[in-house]
This record gives structure tokens, sequence and C-alpha cells, in this order.
């Protein structure tokens, strides 16, 4: 850890709401500044400015459960914690790693990291029934206060933090709602710490995918949504109890903003890209000009010149597109006088990341091997993600491609 005494000043840690509030004013009094009154908004102009037609009624579409509203308030509590450097700590160190009560810690980290983090992957707790995760988010009560809604105290009399994490079965009347609750201030926090190019990966399963989905949505944006990636987690697959074999998770991917640039990956198949005509544009290959898809448009149907005669076929571009990849010989023809265009390898710039992952990313079994082999224990967590998974969604979440990672 790099300075770790100065990694937070003492005091609180900011209020995150109010930081966005701020962040909203700032940016209303720069594009609409007669909507900002000392420093205040003016909600009946705003509702002007927009017409009614986009001023929601107290019915519309949206996502609601029981303790929304107190999780809402999570969001607006600070913290006066900070970070204790181990003293086994070397005084230099790449990487950092906290062990604490995760809202907790990302409380602390609003000071220090607010919009600087390029990528966050979380795993956060699936909510098959038999999850414990910690609700309601209330460090700062009193013995008093703790005692009357538990009847619990340690052994000391203090607050025992440990005694809040709570299994939350199916049995449960608010089972989706306590996951919701737990999530909302987590994401929130989370995406405060993104850079306005920055990235977040959340792993889940199918039992809150589609509730992931609505919630992320909203604190994200709908706009903001990246994928929906499918991830084969285990090769054997699982008895789901309605007659299949369920071998999947889901990975949601969403940006803070709409300018995000995802990385690209290595190109497989490299060998492929030649330069047999000594193009000083570099190593390609060749792609097919003819256009095989039915429903083409009549303007894409024409005759192209080639050295065994004229073919009248339906292409891949317009007659002038064409026209103009011939001039700047980006057109070659086989040996039978078919055309086929280059295509560069400088200028692919490495290929799309696709949504469904499986082999290359790793799974289940091979992250339980590498954990065991790590802390010579088995069993101490459940499926744990394998490094593979994780230096994937690095690779693509982190920017630009490096072929050395």
């Amino acid at each position: 850890m790099k300075n770790p005494t100065a990694l937070n000043d003492l005091g609180h840690s900011p209020d995150a709401l109010a930081q966005r509030k701020a962040e909203l004013l700032a940016l209303l009094a720069q594009s609409d500044p007669e909507l900002i009154s000392d420093n205040q908004l003016n909600v009946a102009k705003l509702q002007e400015l927009l017409g009614e037609d986009r001023v929601a009624s107290d019915e519309h579409y949206e996502l609601s459960w029981a303790g929304k509203t107190a999780a809402r308030r999570e969001i607006q509590k600070t913290s006066s914690h900070t970070l204790r450097p181990d003293a086994k700590n070397p005084a230099q160190a790449q990487h950092m790693l906290i062990e604490g009560e995760n809202l907790e810690v990302l409380r602390v980290l609003q000071k220090s990291y607010y919009g600087k983090v390029k990528m966050i992957y979380i795993d956060p707790p699936y909510n098959t029934g038999n999850d414990s995760f910690v609700y309601p988010d209330n460090y700062s009560e009193t013995l008093d206060e703790y005692q009357r809604r538990t009847g619990e105290k340690n052994e000391a009399g203090f607050l025992n933090k440990q005694s809040l994490w709570k299994k939350n079965s199916k049995e449960s009347g608010q089972y989706h709602s306590a996951w919701l609750s737990m999530m909302y201030p987590r994401l929130y926090l989370a995406r405060n710490l993104l850079r306005d190019d920055g990235v977040i990966f959340i792993s889940i399963d199918d039992n809150e995918a589609a509730n992931l989905k609505l919630l992320c949505d909203e604190v994200f944006g709908v706009e903001n949504f990246t994928a929906n990636i499918v991830w084969r987690r285990t090769v054997s697959g699982a008895v789901s109890g309605q007659g299949f074999s369920v071998s999947h998770d889901h990975i949601l991917c969403y940006s803070k903003t709409g300018i995000c640039t995802l990385g690209k990956l290595a190109v497989e198949d490299e060998n492929k890209y030649k330069n047999p005509d000594d193009d000083p544009r570099g190593p390609y290959k060749t792609q097919k000009l003819e256009r095989t898809l039915e429903g083409a448009r009549p303007t894409m149907t024409f005759e192209i010149q080639t050295p065994g005669g004229p073919i009248i076929k339906t292409w891949a571009c317009s007659p002038q597109k064409y026209q103009e990849l011939l001039s700047d010989n980006r057109i070659v023809f086989s040996s039978s006088g078919q055309p086929y265009y280059k295509q560069f390898l400088g200028e692919y710039g490495g290929r799309l990341p696709d949504t469904w992952w499986e082999k290359s990313q790793g799974n289940n079994q091979e992250g339980s091997k590498e954990l065991s082999a790590l802390i010579g224990r088995k069993n101490v967590f459940t499926n744990p993600k394998p490094t593979k998974l994780i230096k994937h969604a690095l690779r693509i979440g982190s920017g630009p491609i490096d072929s050395a990672r």
C-alpha cells in the first residue's frame, strides 16, 4: 500500500448522496441557469420546461420493494472509520487488499477514490436461500437500540456486528426485498467511485438476475447497460429441480456514462494475416465481397469487372463503395476471379468481446483448485471465481487492447 497513512484523513466520509446532488445542481446551473436560484432548484420552472407529459404521475414504471426508503437512507450515512495498514505491509506495494464490511469500506473509499476507478468487478450473494448478508446496515445504533431490535449482545456488552449477518431464507416474507436493500446502497456507492469512462461487472445467477438488471437500470441508467454476459461456470452443471442441468451464471456489465470505451481482445487468428503484395499498410486477410444474406437491397446488385470477365451478383457494398475500395487498392481477386476486400490487421484493432464466455475464461472448479492451492485448505469459500475470469473482465473493462496482457 503506497503511503497508507495518507489514504484517508481523520473525520467522516463524504455524504455520497450530497455529492451527487451537488454535481446535478452544477450541471443544471451550467446548462439551464434559469432553473437555479441561490443554489436551489426551481422545480416549478423545471416542470414548465419539460412539459406536463414528461413529469411522472403517481402511477409510473419503477422498481419498488419493501424497505427501499430505508435502503436509500443508507446512502446518506457517513463513516468515521479509516483504513489502518497492517504492520507487516511493505513500504511500497502495487496492490491493496482491504478487509472489512464492504458497505463501510465503500463509504471510507469515497473520500480518496471518488470518480477515479476505471473498472469494478463484484461477486455479491446470489440470494439462493442459503446466503447470509448484512441487513439492515446500521452500525451506529446504541447498545440499547440494538438490544431492543435483536435482544443480542456480545460478551463485552458491545454491539456485535457479526450477529447482523442474517440468513435470508426463501421462507422470509421479504426475501427479494432484503437482497435489494442490501445491494442498492452498495451499487450506488460503487457508481460514485467509477470514472466517467468506468465500467462495472456484476456476477449473478438466475435467482436475482432479473431484479439486478432492473436495479442497475435505476442506479446506472438504462442507457448505460452494456451487456448481459453468460458465463459457463461449470462443465457438469447442477440439477435445477425444473428439468434442466444449469451450467451458467450471468455477468451484468454497466458503464457509468456513454463515454466508456471497452478494450478489444487479441486477434486469435493473427497468423492468417499476410501481405503477399507488400501493401504498405501491413498484413491483411481477405473477406468475401459477395453478400450471401437474403433480403439485400436492390442497389447492392450490380456488375463487377473481374480478370475473368464481368460478374453480376449481390455484393456487400454499394457500387460507389466498391469503386472507393478498388481505387484504394483494397480489392483483390482470387484465381477463380472472385473479388475479395482487404481487412488490415492494423486497422482491425482487435476483436470485439462477445457475451458467451467459456473454456478460456475458466470455471468454478478451477477457481476452487486455485484457492485451495493458495491457502492450503479446501472449501473455504463457496464457488470462488477463477483468475481467468477476472483477467478476462480486466482486459475488457480496463480499456484499449494490450497484447502483453
